[in-house]
């Protein structure tokens, strides 16, 4: 293993800090030329702001190995300068860890991370993100395609062009389509992005079944205010889809969505769904979950569900959807074979007559109840937030979800993991009591 250091001036050298020995040259690397180095699994690269910008493209040319990734670490006062770059981080190797310590990437023409593997079959493995201020991009703040075993976390990411982050399987391999799993997306904070908050998805051209997607777990994150002139796009705060439009629909399995809160989402609060037919989704779980003001100005519920075998409890569904053609906080479509559990939610809305839709129907949460069978252990009031006309989620005294909800047991049962790092000053919704 080594340790390597870069400077934004292009002096490096092979050493534990950044004032190592510099005197031998074949231990030396400058930033420019910094794409053609090779490292070795365990390596770490140093990088140090001495009081200038970096403005090249940084990329890893070399893979890490399972438990011994190459990691790739930022000092708090190093500023990623992206005007000069179509994206700032960019990588086709497997293995890696970026920990960015809050360090800042800014005003990159398109993407700020910009991650692809080309393995074959693929998919790649093994990265992970933590700790970055990633803003004012052209395209995705940070987007990660054909990877597997994937960590974002502890991310700030704002006004950037398109998604906020992204992680999607795009790259058909033939006939064979080996898994896209292990997807962990958590304590991140995503606001003021053009084309939604996040989202996670396969997208196959070819006449090939999409590759599955197995196991994703969304949790903590904080999603708000997603705006853009076009609405063309969707702008759902979390969004997990297959858009297959080869001949054959591909699969979605086990997708764990908790203790996310979502609000002023114009699109539409969580959403796990199909895009084209043809695709089966199983087993997903959207619990203890806010959804407050979302769906505004187009189609979209708090929570939508396409899934099979699927649970939604324990979240808040406020004020969502304001379209009057379609009125609900809750849509589920299974074929209407009653296959999801929905319950202990809190849903309001007194501006709607209708709060659910069940594939083409829809309810009053007594016809929910008496008809389907479900929310028989939900309620239909005003959950009495702090103050949610200035976006304070967290429960006021009194407020009829505390101890409303269904105890899930671990891991479900906080809403804001201990290590959660969003800002201060940003208040979340506590959803431990309920």
């Amino acid at each position: 293993m080594a340790n390597y250091s870069v400077r934004y001036d292009g002096s490096a050298n092979k050493a534990t800090s950044e004032d190592g020995d510099k005197t031998v040259a074949a231990e030396c690397m400058s930033v420019a030329t910094f794409n053609g180095e090779s490292f070795l699994a365990g390596d770490n690269i140093y990088f140090w702001s001495n009081g200038g910008d970096y403005k090249v493209l940084i990329t890893v040319p070399s893979s890490g190995s399972v438990g011994n990734h190459i990691e790739l670490i930022f000092d708090a006062n190093v500023v990623l300068d992206g005007e000069d770059t179509r994206k700032v981080i960019g990588t086709a190797q497997n293995y890696l860890t970026f920990t960015g310590n809050g360090c800042e990437i800014k005003d990159q023409d398109n993407y700020g991370f910009w991650c692809r593997s080309v393995a074959d079959p693929g998919p790649g493995k093994g990265i992970t993100i933590d700790g970055f201020v990633v803003h004012d991009g052209g395209y995705q703040g940070i987007c990660i395609w054909d990877y597997s075993d994937v960590i974002v976390r502890n991310c700030n990411i704002y006004r950037d062009g398109w998604n906020a982050l992204q992680i999607g399987s795009v790259q058909a391999k033939g006939s064979s389509q080996p898994k896209y799993e292990n997807i962990l997306i958590e304590n991140n904070w995503l606001h003021d992005c053009g084309h939604g908050g996040l989202d996670v998805h396969n997208q196959e051209s070819d006449s090939v079944t999409s590759r599955p997607l197995e196991d994703v777990t969304i949790r903590y994150n904080l999603i708000t205010v997603l705006e853009t002139p076009d609405s063309s796009y969707d702008r759902t705060a979390i969004y997990v889809f297959d858009q297959n439009t080869g001949s054959q629909g591909g699969y979605i399995k086990d997708v764990y969505i908790y203790g996310n809160v979502c609000y002023r989402c114009p699109s539409g609060g969580i959403g796990v769904s199909w895009a084209t037919q043809g695709v089966v989704i199983t087993g997903s779980v959207i619990v203890n979950n806010t959804c407050a003001f979302c769906g505004q100005t187009e189609l979209g519920a708090g929570i939508t569900s396409e899934t099979s075998g699927g649970i939604i409890k324990n979240n808040i569904c406020f004020m969502n959807n304001a379209n009057d053609s379609q009125q609900y906080e809750i849509f589920v479509d299974d074929g209407g074979n009653d296959q999801n559990t929905v319950d202990y939610n809190c849903v309001y809305n007194p501006d709607h007559t209708y709060l659910y839709a069940d594939t083409y129907d829809v309810y009053t949460h007594a016809e929910y109840q008496s008809e389907r069978s479900q929310q028989l252990n939900g309620i239909n009031v005003d959950p009495l937030f702090s103050d949610a006309d200035n976006d304070d989620f967290t429960l006021a005294a009194g407020s009829p979800c505390i101890g409303a909800g269904e105890n899930l047991g671990s891991p479900y049962n906080i809403i804001l993991h201990p290590s959660s790092t969003w800002p201060d000053g940003v208040v979340t919704a506590d959803q431990n009591d309920y």
